[in-house]
C-alpha cells in the first residue's frame, strides 16, 4: 500500500505546484468540503499529501470550478486528465512522459524560451511546449528588446533559465517595467528582479522606462554571476547590476550613456567587471573596469555638467577609457563609435570598438595588458576597404595613404587617483 502513495509533499506551496493551482484556490476547495486528499499534521496547521493520492482524485475529477492559475508552473496535460476516468488512466502516462517533473519523473531538456502576451513558455528540444508560467502580477510581455542566458549554478551544475524582457504593469495608466526572472528546468520561478530607478543629472530626472540593454552570465572567484544593464527608452542614461544565482543584487554603476557588453576579468587581487558601450558626454566608445565586490558609483563627469549623475550611489570605477571615433566612422553620419566586444585570454584584453553602421563590420581592435598598458592597436579587415569606398564617394577628403589615423590620436584614460590622461596609440601595421 504504501508503494502507490508516491512522494510526500510536505505543504501547500508543495502540493499547489503539484496541482499547477495556487494555494488560495486550494484553501477554498478545501473550506468548500470538495474530497481533497489532504492530510493536516496532528495538533499543527502543517498539511501534507501523497502524489499518489492526488493523482487518484484527480482521475475521479477534482472540482467543477473554473480552473485559475497564479503564475506559477502549469502542467499543459492536467486538462486531459479531467476529461474523466475513460481516459484518466492514458492522460497520466501521457503526464507522467511529458510535463510533471517535479514528481521525481524526468525533467525536460529545456532549449529555449518564449512569450506569449502575460505567459513564458519553455520550449524542449522537440519544440514542445513542456511548461507555462503566468506573470503572477498579470503584467504582459514585450516581444522585442528580450534577452536570453543559460547559466550553470550550484555546486551540482544545475541549469538556471534567464529572461530579461519589458513588462506592462496595466492600470489606469500603464507602467513598461524592466524585468529579469530566473526559472529551473521543470518552470519554477526562483527569483526575478525589477527595475524603476531613477536618476538626477543636471536639472533632469530620468525615471524610465528602463528596457534591457544586456544580460551576460559570468564566473568569477565567488561563483556565477550575472551582469544585466538596462537604459533608457529614448535618452541616454544606462544602469548596470550585477546578480547573484540566489537573485540578490549589487550596484547600480551608472553611465552617461548606453551600455551593450560585459565580461570578467579574474584577478587574485580581486575580479574586475568590464563594461563597453557609448560615452555620450566625450561622443566615443567607453570602457569602464569595476571591482566586482562592489561596483556602486557613476561614469567620471565634468562636475555640474548636464551628464553628471548628481544623485547615484557613491563609489568609482577603477578606470574609464574611451576611444576616439575614427575618419570613417564621422564620414558615416554617425555620432559615436562604440564598444561591441570584449575578449579576455593569454595574457591580454582586446577591446573591439565598432566605427560603421550597425550592419557593418567596419572595427578597430585595442589590445592592453591585463594591468590596462596599451599594447598596440589594429585596423579591422574592412577598415581601409570602408575608407576607399568613402573616398570615392567624396565623403573623405583625404587618401588611404595619408590618412591620420594611420598614427591614430590617443586614447582617453580615467583613474581615481590620475583622473584623465592620455594613452599614446602604437601606429598599427
Amino acid at each position: 500500500m504504501a508503494n502507490n502513495l508516491g512522494q510526500r509533499l510536505d505543504s501547500w506551496k508543495q502540493i499547489s505546484r503539484y496541482l499547477g493551482r495556487n494555494v488560495r484556490t486550494l484553501r477554498r476547495w478545501e473550506k468548500k468540503g470538495v474530497d481533497m486528499p489532504i492530510h493536516r499534521v496532528p495538533g499543527g496547521r502543517s498539511v501534507f499529501a501523497y502524489t499518489g493520492d492526488l493523482d487518484a482524485w484527480l482521475v475521479e475529477g477534482e472540482t467543477s470550478e473554473a480552473p485559475e492559475n497564479d503564475g506559477r508552473h502549469s502542467p499543459v496535460s492536467w486538462p486531459w486528465v479531467r476529461l474523466g476516468l475513460g481516459f484518466g488512466l492514458i492522460a497520466i502516462v501521457m503526464v507522467a512522459s511529458v510535463a510533471i517533473p517535479w514528481g521525481g519523473l524526468p525533467v525536460p531538456e529545456i532549449s529555449r524560451l518564449e512569450t506569449s502576451n502575460d505567459h513564458i513558455l519553455g520550449y524542449d528540444l522537440r519544440g514542445r511546449v513542456a511548461w507555462t508560467f503566468e506573470h503572477p502580477e498579470g503584467r504582459s510581455f514585450q516581444p522585442a528588446g528580450q534577452f536570453q542566458q543559460v547559466a550553470r549554478v550550484g555546486a551540482e551544475g544545475e541549469k538556471l533559465f534567464l529572461l530579461a524582457a519589458n513588462t506592462i504593469a496595466e492600470g489606469r495608466t500603464p507602467r513598461m517595467l524592466a524585468e529579469l526572472m530566473a526559472f529551473g528546468s521543470s518552470g519554477q520561478r526562483r527569483w526575478n528582479a525589477v527595475r524603476t530607478d531613477s536618476y538626477r543629472f543636471g536639472r533632469e530626472t530620468f525615471s524610465g522606462p528602463w528596457v534591457p540593454g544586456a544580460l551576460g552570465v559570468h564566473a568569477t572567484s565567488e561563483g556565477t554571476r550575472f551582469a544585466w544593464v538596462v537604459h533608457h527608452v529614448t535618452w541616454w542614461p544606462a544602469a548596470l547590476f550585477l546578480l547573484d544565482d540566489q537573485g540578490s543584487i549589487e550596484g547600480p554603476f551608472v553611465n552617461s550613456g548606453w551600455i551593450t557588453v560585459t565580461t570578467i576579468v579574474a584577478d587574485p587581487a580581486g575580479d574586475r567587471l568590464l563594461a563597453g558601450g557609448v560615452s555620450n558626454s566625450q561622443s566615443g566608445a567607453m570602457l569602464v573596469v569595476l571591482d566586482v565586490a562592489d561596483i556602486r558609483g557613476s561614469s567620471p563627469e565634468q562636475p555640474g555638467s548636464e551628464f553628471e549623475c548628481a544623485d547615484c550611489p557613491s563609489g568609482e570605477p577603477l578606470r574609464y577609457l574611451v576611444f576616439p571615433p575614427t575618419d570613417v566612422n564621422r564620414a558615416s553620419g554617425l555620432p559615436y563609435n562604440r564598444t561591441v566586444r570584449l575578449d579576455v585570454g593569454a595574457g591580454q584584453i582586446h577591446v573591439t570598438v565598432k566605427e560603421g553602421s550597425p550592419s557593418s563590420d567596419v572595427a578597430w581592435i585595442y589590445h592592453f595588458s591585463m594591468d590596462f598598458d596599451l599594447l598596440g592597436v589594429t585596423p579591422g579587415d574592412s577598415y581601409w576597404s570602408a575608407h576607399r569606398l568613402l573616398e570615392v564617394d567624396g565623403r573623405l577628403d583625404h587618401s588611404e595613404a595619408s590618412c591620420p589615423w594611420r598614427s591614430p590620436p590617443p586614447i582617453r584614460s580615467w583613474t581615481p587617483n590620475g583622473g584623465w590622461t592620455n594613452l599614446t596609440v602604437e601606429t598599427p601595421s
